[in-house]
């Protein structure tokens, strides 16, 4: 406790209930972006993503080391699709230099150690 992590507050227990999976935020919807540059931030792509529809929250990737990886989710409010469907409108765009790539959110995969992308699934 008291402790920061990525400029975040952190808080250090013991976890008594189990492993849960982690959900969406009730009456959301969520897109992946790949290809980011290493110096992006959060508000750059909340940003880019807001005239999509409201964004809730962007959640960046992390390596091990705690390095970013390039890519991230976009969490919109709501559950039309309309965010969703704007969003998706932006693959291939320009973005900080970088042609982005923008894709439905799948649900989380769990690799093992050691295994790369390309086998992966």
């Amino acid at each position: 406790s008291g402790t920061e992590f990525l400029g975040h507050p952190v808080k250090i227990g013991v976890n008594t209930e189990g492993i849960t999976q982690r959900k969406e935020a009730e009456g959301s919807e969520r897109v992946f972006v790949g290809n980011l540059p290493f110096d992006v931030t959060p508000e750059k792509v909340e940003k880019m993503f807001s005239s999509c529809g409201t964004v809730l929250f962007v959640r960046f990737a992390y390596d091990d080391e705690k390095q970013f990886r390039g890519f991230c989710h976009v969490t919109f409010k709501g559950t039309t699709g309309i965010p969703v469907e704007k969003a998706l409108e932006l693959d291939g765009a320009e973005f900080m230099q970088r042609e982005i790539k923008v894709g439905r959110a799948t649900g989380k995969q769990k690799r093992n150690k050691g295994e790369d992308d390309a086998t992966a699934g």
